[in-house]
């Protein structure tokens, strides 16, 4: 398998690098391209001119659910939300399309087709072949100025009836989240924004946004801190995690952990959404909802249909 890099940040020229991604332990004091699973177990960085040693990709089967699966496990996944009083938790799945992908053409159709997303082609045979174009900022920054988003909530991008309470309590939690931990840093100027829409391809989500000055704060330090945020876990997060453990039958790997770059004065780190792993014959695409106590099956069902589309709209442009 051959290493590959490409990326490019919102509204800026594309980038590709030659070289390989590395198995690192800790994100302290690194810098450059950067990639970790969900559960953070795996975390690599981009080292610019090497070349890998490691020839062949080790597959891992990737355990793809119909929409009787989905109903079945989700159902069971709600019933254990309710027991145990979780506030919230994202139960995900995997839908596999079976046809042979272009990589390098399908991310050049998503840069174009989304300005305003993050989107990335990366292989290696430390992890397979990725290609994504998400809109969530985890945390960015320039110079002494860091920003980063509570982004939850999801609703056809053209519909125009009002938003539920179960999608304003949803992006509520993840606000409160990100809020409690910023503040936990003690970073100085802390500025929150009103929740407003941002639309992310097929979908639109709510939104509040935070600005605040690093001082003597590392981007890796707000990134740990902050990461897995409520939009991809839930509250309470360690109960959450358990949920997502037991009753979700696939491993994430990359989805839902995060990707960017850290630099000495610029970072741009993302939440990996809007992702898909690419197979010889096959495209995996790695799609999500948040569930609480009043979550709908087959709504959240529909949610993750729609999620997919951010890619599988691309796909069939060919």
């Amino acid at each position: 398998m051959r290493t590959e890099l490409k990326y490019r940040i919102p509204h800026q020229e594309k980038i590709e690098r030659t070289g390989k991604f590395v198995a690192i332990s800790t994100f302290d004091n690194v810098q450059g391209f950067v990639v970790s699973s969900f559960d953070k177990k795996q975390q690599y960085v981009f080292v610019e001119g090497e070349v890998d040693s490691i020839i062949d990709y080790k597959r891992t089967p990737v355990f793809s659910m119909d929409k009787s699966q989905y109903g079945d496990m989700a159902t069971k996944f709600l019933i254990a939300l309710q027991k145990n009083n979780i506030s919230k938790a994202i139960f995900s799945r995997v839908k596999t399309v079976n046809q042979v992908v272009d990589s390098n053409e399908l991310f050049e159709n998503l840069c174009s087709s989304y300005p305003n997303a993050f989107v990335y082609l990366i292989s290696s045979p430390l992890f397979g072949t990725w290609v994504g174009a998400t809109p969530e900022v985890l945390v960015s920054a320039d110079n002494n100025i860091g920003s980063t988003v509570a982004l939850a909530g999801t609703m056809n991008a053209d519909a125009s009836h009002p938003w539920g309470e179960k999608e304003k309590l949803e992006q509520l939690y993840v606000e409160q989240f990100v809020e409690d931990r910023l503040k936990s840093l003690q970073l100085q100027s802390l500025i929150k924004s009103n929740v407003h829409e941002v639309i992310a391809g097929p979908v639109k989500h709510l939104c509040t946004s935070f600005d605040f000055e690093l001082n003597n704060c590392s981007v890796t330090h707000v990134v740990n801190e902050l990461h897995p945020t409520p939009a991809v876990s839930g509250l309470p997060q360690e109960m959450a995690l358990e949920l997502i453990q037991q009753f979700e039958p696939h491993q994430r790997e990359l989805y839902a952990g995060f990707i960017g770059v850290i630099g000495t004065d610029t970072s741009n780190v993302y939440v990996n959404l809007r992702c898909a792993k690419i197979e010889e014959e096959a495209l995996h695409l790695f799609v999500g909802g948040g569930f609480t106590a009043d979550s709908d099956v087959e709504k959240e069902w529909m949610e993750t249909e729609i999620k997919a589309e951010t890619i599988l709209n691309v796909l069939q442009k060919r």
